[in-house]
């Protein structure tokens, strides 16, 4: 029901039902549990408040880890932590974007493009502290290790690129623009 008022654009209303939910049960945990914090998630991504929304995704996963979206849940919940520590130049939030994208991309039983997203956006985490080393092995890692997740692979060599040209490593670049052809013909 909640979702359905969500996407009625009627965020108020599923809101308040997934607080009372909550409220009243919020003690006994359970998957239903994760579906209301994933819904207030949602509706906390929308009003841009991230804080909260990486808290009820985290919430929801607490609650369900093993539930069919608990993928999209920590990509969301390390999405919102990655909008908080941009906003916020909060490191602790950065780290727990990290630990979010890494337990996804780690996960052999995700989907392809999920993992893929997951070890582009730690790259993203370490590229916005300025670590372009660090961003340039998640941004490499996505592009070698997933390279029919076309979209991210496609993104992460370019972003790799930028990377190297940043440090001042035109071998660096030419090897990746290399590698970035020979994938392009392959997947493209």
């Amino acid at each position: 029901m909640a979702r359905k008022l969500l996407s009625q654009n009627q965020t108020e209303d599923a809101v308040a039902a997934m607080e009372r939910l909550v409220n009243i049960y919020g003690e006994t945990g359970g998957e239903f549990l994760f579906d209301a914090h994933y819904v207030l998630g949602e509706a906390s991504e929308r009003e841009r408040d991230y804080r909260a929304a990486a808290n009820h995704f985290d919430q929801a996963l607490a609650n369900s880890s093993w539930h069919e979206l608990a993928g999209t849940a920590n990509i969301r919940m390390g999405r919102a932590y990655f909008e908080v520590g941009k906003n916020d130049r909060d490191k602790n939030a950065y780290s727990r974007a990290l630990s979010a994208f890494e337990g996804v991309r780690n996960d052999d039983e995700m989907p392809l493009e999920l993992r893929a997203e997951s070890s582009f956006m730690m790259g993203q985490c370490q590229f916005a502290q300025s670590d372009v080393g660090g961003a340039a092995y998640y941004y490499m890692d996505t592009a070698l290790n997933f390279p029919s997740a076309v979209d991210w692979a496609d993104k992460a060599f370019l972003q790799a690129i930028r990377c190297f040209e940043q440090a001042g490593k035109p071998d660096q670049v030419t090897k990746v623009e290399r590698q970035y052809n020979l994938w392009a013909g392959k997947y493209k």
